[in-house]
């Protein structure tokens, strides 16, 4: 399933919610600043997200419960 607009695509991939900006934005973390395309909420480990084809960098991941 996937809903989108303009700019930005959400995704839900079994335990995941993806959402596609479309372009890097920057954005501030509780670790400080960073650059993402990719918000990715979901407890996922680096092989399942990989299945779902997003790059190492590039990713805000908040691995809540979904």
């Amino acid at each position: 399933m996937s809903t989108w607009t303009d700019r930005a695509r959400l995704y839900i991939r079994g335990r995941a919610f993806l959402l596609d900006l479309g372009e890097e934005v920057a954005f501030y973390t509780e670790s400080g600043p960073k650059r993402a395309r990719y918000l990715l909420v979901g407890k996922l480990s680096l092989p399942e997200r990989l299945r779902l084809g997003l790059p190492r960098e590039g990713v805000l991941h908040y691995p809540l419960a979904v």
